[in-house]
């Protein structure tokens, strides 16, 4: 029976199984056909999966990943209401525990009672479901355990009809096998006495390796069997003889091969080491200053390379440094926290950016913006960059503009000095107005001139942000070409590394692609509406719970203000909220996220909070800076943009963003925007 159950599920699996393959082959045919309407296509596809029939009588059926009905037994049922909540006589939430199961890459098995078509008693029924991603799907197929148990019950019958006759039959063999041997017995002790024989006459000739038992005149099996082995070993022997005799030219062929073999490998160190030659082509030819750190096991953190722009910037010698320690090699960093974080990007991967700044008779005297990430474990690389100019025109900038308020405050000052002895007369109070003129036509020039400076800063970021892209595609692209066309030629140690070097790049790729959408809100104009908060709420936590099927989130989301906002970006802010929510609480048996809001005088306080592992309040300030991160990457990844994005566009808004916390008793963020 279990057999026969088995083999059934095994069927309506490979159904549904080549059922999914089929729509997602009919998805990729409408996606890239020109006039393609994605309603039109999902209509078309229903009307052909309605018409699909496995054995006599099965019949597929679908709904989506909301619980939305699509089709079931030959019918398309659109439009019929959410099947969320369907439930059976036994409490299991049929479509709920389907769509969990469909979750799964493979999908998997459903058991519930079900009523058949015309039948008002319930029966309990296996159903086999798969999801297809690409439009949020879910189709199956199933079969009722009491059929199976029919037709269990006419094999059974089949069977037990099959054994008696076997029986029987087995009953009569055995009488005739017994007269057959009586016979047999006779005529099998002259036989033997032949066999004997045979082997008599091969153990006298046993010297002569090329002697062998005939095997064709014995006429027993285990005689047979005895004689084929003792004519293999005999081979055996023969084949060693001839095996001392190896002529000179079959040493010279495996010399030959020994030698090509050989050369391959060393063609194959070749084509790494240019491979590596091109690497390190691509970091020396890169605008920004790169440092190359290993971490010794006695905790020592020592410089081992530089490139030329590392050179240029700091006008000190690469080779002077290398096997020193950082504290040796720059001993102004000796006393502050730069080795020590460096030495957790070796360790944990715990990637970090600053501005290093020297100031010399409390003027900027150099700053230089510094990035550090973790090549593989015991090892980093710092990325840093002179940024002195750029700082000097802000500060020089921001002194013009202090210049200019003391300004005018002192003309002010001095007018209304003027017309307190000539209140009547007319000529002060042009001269005031005047002068207040003049100040604010300053006043507009400033501000022009740190508009143009912020908007310069912001085209830097992003220039520097896209050049970097270049080289990484180079080093990910030989990389690959490395593992793919030269894995035989590598050993396992050298198909780490290149591991590795592509693992890094590709996770450089994200930083700078967060980066370049952090750039690009900086130049995105607003566009205002008002906006139902709860309906781009559900949409993100829907689409957050697909993306975590193994947890159970419980959402608890209150009623929302609407505000006016740009969609797109608002939609940003709750999408990174409620992510980070969900993945600092992961590691819960059951999350809960709490989203909601509260009115306050002139503005609208809108909060996301979570039973995560929180974090200690003294970092708080590090929460929104760009790549800044409170958590190693092993313990949660991600790459510390997101809040800086959130706080990005709430300022954007007129906003302000902030957060609340305690270790292990989750975390709360705040963001308000006015009414």
């Amino acid at each position: 029976q279990q057999e026969y159950e088995a083999e059934q599920k095994e069927i309506i699996k490979s159904e549904v199984q080549k059922m999914a393959f089929y729509i997602r082959n009919l998805i990729y045919r409408y996606e890239t056909s020109i006039d393609y309407d994605i309603e039109v296509a999902k209509q078309e596809i229903l009307e052909t999966l309605v018409k699909q029939r496995f054995g006599e009588n099965g019949y597929f059926f679908g709904s989506t990943f909301q619980g939305d009905p699509l089709f079931s037994n030959g019918v398309i049922t659109i439009g019929k209401g959410s099947v969320w909540n369907l439930t059976d006589r036994n409490g299991v939430k049929i479509i709920q525990e389907q769509i969990k199961m469909a979750s799964n890459p493979e999908g998997g098995y459903v058991s519930y009672l079900w009523n058949k078509s015309g039948e008002t008693e319930s029966s309990y029924k296996i159903s086999y479901v798969a999801g297809v991603s690409e439009w949020q799907w879910v189709i199956g197929a199933g079969v009722y355990l009491d059929e199976i148990e029919n037709l269990i019950a006419t094999k059974k019958v089949e069977l037990q009809r099959h054994v008696r006759y076997s029986i029987m039959m087995l009953g009569i063999a055995t009488i005739i096998f017994l007269l057959f041997f009586y016979v047999i017995a006779k005529i099998i002790s002259k036989r033997i006495k032949r066999n004997f024989d045979l082997f008599f006459n091969f153990f006298q000739n046993k010297d002569d390796c090329t002697a062998r038992i005939e095997k064709d005149k014995l006429d027993f099996p285990e005689f047979k069997t005895l004689a084929h082995a003792v004519n293999i070993m005999m081979e055996r022997r023969e084949r060693s003889e001839k095996a001392l005799q190896i002529s000179e030219a079959e040493l010279t062929r495996k010399n030959e091969e020994l030698e090509k073999e050989i050369n391959n490998r060393i063609n194959a160190e070749k084509s790494l080491r240019e491979s590596e030659k091109t690497f390190r082509s691509i970091v020396e030819s890169s605008p920004l200053g790169i440092y190359i750190y290993r971490l010794e096991e006695d905790d020592r953190l020592v410089f081992e390379s530089g490139n030329s722009a590392a050179e240029r910037l700091t006008g000190a010698r690469n080779e002077e440094r290398i096997g020193m320690t950082i504290e040796e090699a720059f001993p102004a960093l000796a006393d502050t926290e730069v080795p020590e974080k460096y030495r957790l990007a070796a360790k944990k991967g715990e990637n970090w950016s600053t501005n290093q700044i020297n100031y010399k008779d409390n003027v900027i005297h150099g700053v230089f913006e510094v990035s550090v990430f973790q090549m593989q474990p015991g090892k980093v690389a710092v990325l840093f960059n002179n940024i002195t100019d750029r700082l000097k025109v802000e500060e020089e900038l921001k002194a013009y503009r202090d210049n200019l308020e003391e300004m005018i405050e002192e003309r002010t000052k001095s007018l209304l000095e003027k017309t307190s002895s000539y209140e009547d007369s007319q000529l002060a109070l042009s001269f005031l107005v005047e002068d207040v003129n003049e100040a604010r036509i300053e006043l507009e020039k400033a501000n022009s001139e740190m508009a143009a400076l912020n908007k310069e800063l912001e085209s830097f970021s992003y220039s520097i942000s896209h050049d970097l892209r270049a080289p990484l595609r180079a080093i990910d692209g030989f990389s690959k070409i490395l593992e793919e066309e030269y894995s035989t030629s590598l050993d396992e140690e050298g198909e780490e590394y290149i591991k590795i070097i592509r693992d890094n790049t590709q996770m450089m790729g994200y930083l700078i692609s967060d980066l370049l959408e952090f750039s690009h809100l900086s130049r995105k104009n607003l566009s205002k509406f008002s906006l139902d908060l709860n309906s781009i709420v559900l949409e993100e936590c829907n689409k957050i719970k697909g993306e975590y099927p193994d947890l159970d989130i419980d959402f608890r989301i209150s009623e929302l203000l609407p505000l006016k906002g740009d969609r797109a970006m608002i939609k940003q802010v709750y999408a990174n909220l409620v992510s980070n929510a969900v993945k600092y609480s992961s590691t819960r048996k059951k999350p809960i996220i709490e989203i909601g809001c509260k009115q306050d005088e002139d503005k609208i306080i809108y909060f996301v909070k979570d039973n995560g592992v929180g974090f200690d309040m003294k970092y708080s300030h590090k929460l929104f800076g760009v790549f800044q991160r409170l958590h190693a990457v092993e313990e949660f990844e991600g790459t510390g943009v997101g809040l800086a994005i959130v706080q990005r566009i709430v300022v954007k808004h007129g906003g302000k963003v902030w957060a609340e916390s305690e270790l292990d008793k989750g975390a709360t963020f705040y963001f308000s925007i006015p009414i």
